[in-house]
């Protein structure tokens, strides 16, 4: 009988919710006392939220400080151009004071939170003093039964200081990443007043009669009775039109262009991170024509500061929060409504296709061509008939052997009918869809690896195919399983991905995240052979086709999982 893991026989719980007193516990699980493992769980999640809450305290006072100074900068209503800058540059000081302090801040409490998990990693190691000796008097079956619960004992300490590390690499992520989100709210919350008053400083227009502002009028378009003008100032030129009524005004403008005065109004613009000023508007006028007209020339560049703030405040709290999810998911998920479990994928590079390490390909397998995929979970076995009747309350499988055979005799569109029941049962923070082709060969050739069968190896022993099968289904996962982790991508079912099928889609696949859409004939495409298959029809790079709305009981499928920006 396998011992049980030492945590559970003592009630712990790993995933940090129960709460232990004892500043550290000593297991001795030896009846020498030969063996010991120290695991210093006082009450996980304290110490942690501690030091969080002390972040908080600790940066609720930086915000308070410089709420107080931001009393002391006016925000509207100044005299000059050159007040207005004065201000614009306080601003922009106490602007990276406030990131820097954040940051410090956050530093601070990350090397805080990195020590303790730490302690408790090391806590966590599991120590061997010495083996146990045969006593003088002791009996050779004494001591060999003495030996073999020594060695139970010790691999039930060995898988207990296992999990330990684990869950502690896994929480000091978690504690890390909300730190993160933490601080980025933080600074959010503490920039937005100052952001608002550098904004409305710039919004403020002031005339300067001192800039020289040179005109010059081009010869006119008769056809649209408009002067072309190129206007210049502070370095700066632009071209606008002054339209004329009739030929005879357009010739005493034109005459008089030398008279042409213009003045210039201005507002804060940034430059070499430092407020500054630029044109944003001109009044052109001709005293002998007695005509005036304003000039819009364009709104000031906005602040490298308040950009940044307003990118961070648009999406970076949500990319970190989706980070953290995306960590949480990277060593694996379980759907909890039908007991799917979904593999990480990490996003990368490969070459699509059959190429030259692979002598057997098809015409519909080349060229080989390079592809870039995103991150995505890709489920570890076909669908099972059990998971298909827990969600459609049916069973469509020609081969109703069990429920964990995979489902199969479903069609493309019904695949999807499925998987639009599964989405609306489940969390709004992820979906289920099927792989692309491209996905489904990144994740078959264990992240786009070299390989011909789905786990590099024998295809006797990673295939349900027509050799092996006896001409029938099997239950998920008793062939050998890939290097990502995943079952059956060669053998036992065909699987219905999302792409149309496209004999010529390899010679103009784009590279990033591909997906064909051909349409029109309704064939889609089928991968990995099924357990009617030959050999060579369940290689990693083989590709066939079905008709969508048509059924067999050689085909079935299996999901991705994505998480929801």
């Amino acid at each position: 009988m396998t011992p049980r893991p030492l945590h559970r026989r003592l009630g712990w719980n790993l995933q940090g919710r129960t709460i232990l007193t004892t500043a550290a516990l000593f297991l001795c699980a030896t009846l020498t006392g030969c063996v010991c493992l120290s695991l210093h769980l006082i009450s996980p999640n304290h110490p942690a939220k501690r030091m969080l809450a002390e972040f908080k305290c600790r940066v609720t006072q930086i915000q308070e400080t410089y709420l107080d100074e931001l009393d002391n900068i006016h925000c509207c209503d100044l005299a000059t151009i050159n007040q207005t800058m004065a201000e614009g540059d306080k601003l922009l000081d106490l602007m990276d004071r406030i990131k820097v302090d954040i940051e410090a801040e956050q530093n601070r409490t990350a090397k805080e939170l990195q020590g303790y998990y730490h302690a408790l990693l090391v806590s966590s190691t599991l120590h061997v003093y010495s083996e146990p000796q045969q006593g003088m008097f002791e009996t050779s079956e004494a001591f060999n039964q003495r030996k073999k619960k020594f060695g139970d004992e010790l691999a039930d300490a060995n898988q207990t200081s296992i999990l330990a590390e684990n869950w502690v690499e896994k929480e000091q992520k978690q504690r890390i990443l909300e730190l993160a989100i933490e601080a980025q709210q933080w600074r959010i919350k503490m920039l937005k007043p100052f952001v608002d008053c550098l904004t409305d400083l710039q919004g403020q227009i002031f005339l300067m009669p001192e800039l020289p502002v040179e005109v010059d009028l081009q010869k006119p378009d008769p056809d649209k009775s408009l002067f072309p003008m190129a206007i210049k100032a502070h370095g700066l030129q632009w071209t606008r039109n002054w339209s004329y009524g009739g030929e005879s005004s357009g010739w005493t403008f034109w005459k008089t262009r030398s008279q042409i005065k213009a003045r210039a109004y201005v507002q804060m613009a940034p430059r070499n991170n430092t407020a500054s000023w630029t044109p944003t508007a001109v009044d052109i006028w001709n005293p002998v024509t007695e005509q005036e007209r304003h000039f819009y020339l364009g709104a000031p560049a906005v602040f490298g500061a308040v950009a940044s703030f307003q990118q961070e405040q648009k999406s970076g709290v949500a990319d970190l929060k989706f980070a953290h999810r995306e960590d949480q998911v990277k060593v694996g998920f379980t759907d909890p409504l039908t007991g799917m479990q979904f593999l990480w994928v990490q996003s990368g590079c490969f070459e699509m296709g059959c190429g030259s390490w692979d002598k057997s390909c098809a015409a519909n397998e080349v060229p080989a061509h390079k592809v870039r995929l995103s991150n995505f979970l890709i489920g570890r076995y076909e669908v099972t008939q059990r998971q298909w009747a827990k969600i459609m309350g049916d069973n469509p499988s020609h081969f109703k052997k069990g429920p964990d055979y995979p489902v199969e005799n479903a069609t493309w569109a019904e695949a999807q009918q499925f998987i639009d029941a599964l989405n609306a049962m489940s969390s709004d923070a992820h979906f289920f869809r099927l792989p692309t082709e491209a996905e489904w060969e990144y994740a078959c050739r264990s992240g786009g690896k070299n390989e011909r069968y789905a786990g590099g190896g024998d295809v006797k022993d990673e295939a349900w195919y027509v050799d092996t099968s006896s001409k029938s289904t099997h239950p998920v996962g008793k062939k050998q399983h890939n290097g990502l982790g995943a079952s059956d991508m060669s053998g036992n079912v065909g699987e219905w991905v999302q792409d149309d099928y496209n004999s010529l889609f390899y010679t103009n696949s784009t590279e990033q995240n591909p997906v064909c859409k051909a349409g029109g004939s309704g064939l889609k495409v089928i991968r990995g052979g099924s357990w009617n298959s030959p050999a060579e029809d369940t290689r990693c790079t083989a590709r066939s086709f079905y008709f969508g709305e048509k059924r067999g009981n050689m085909v079935g499928f299996r999901l991705v999982m994505e998480l929801r920006q």
